[in-house]
């Protein structure tokens, strides 16, 4: 398994929902969220990293959100080893998780 993995998503919802969904996501699997805005690009990021552990070679996972070309938003989420040449599946999860909680969320509301 490679030392990285990521999924790419698109709602018909605003970048702004999103971005605040991307945040409650990344809360609930355990990621603390930070957010930055790229306004040249109309992209903003979300990051959060998990410490190296018995399990873990630590990661650090990020969300991309913007505007997508036909309307609503358009997200990238990836996680990637902090240390290490193999993850064991451990980015896959991650990203799963957040895809999932994401999706659960922007369809909740």
């Amino acid at each position: 398994m490679g030392r990285k993995y990521s999924e790419r998503l698109e709602f018909q919802r605003s970048a702004e929902d999103t971005i605040r969904a991307v945040e409650v996501a990344f809360t609930e699997c355990g990621f603390p969220p930070s957010r930055s805005n790229t306004p040249s690009t109309g992209m903003t990021e979300v990051r959060a990293s998990r410490q190296m552990s018995a399990g873990s070679w630590g990661e650090n996972v990020t969300a991309q959100v913007a505007t997508a070309p036909g309307g609503g938003s358009q997200v990238v989420v990836e996680s990637k080893l902090v240390f290490g040449f193999v993850d064991w599946g451990r980015n896959k999860t991650n990203v799963s998780q957040v895809v999932l909680a994401l999706t659960r969320r922007l369809e909740m509301d």
